[in-house]
């Protein structure tokens, strides 16, 4: 389980950027080839995706890393 307030606004970011860039988890989860239940997770801070994953997410959406992981 996932512990900490910035992870709670990564999973945050995570849904609202793929929602205002209209992109399914099942395309996420092809784009990381992994299951979509595993996006839902980083989504709802279930389970934490690794660095590397975030560096992924950060380039998708465009946005920079401080963007991605901070509340504003």
């Amino acid at each position: 389980m996932v512990g900490s307030i910035m992870d709670n606004y990564l999973a945050t970011n995570l849904r609202y950027l793929r929602k205002q860039n209209k992109i399914t988890q099942e395309y996420l989860s092809s784009l990381f080839g992994v299951v979509p239940s595993a996006i839902g997770g980083w989504e709802t801070a279930y389970r934490e995706p690794n660095l590397k994953t975030i560096i992924k997410f950060a380039d998708i959406y465009k946005v920079s890393l401080d963007d991605l992981i901070r509340k504003d």
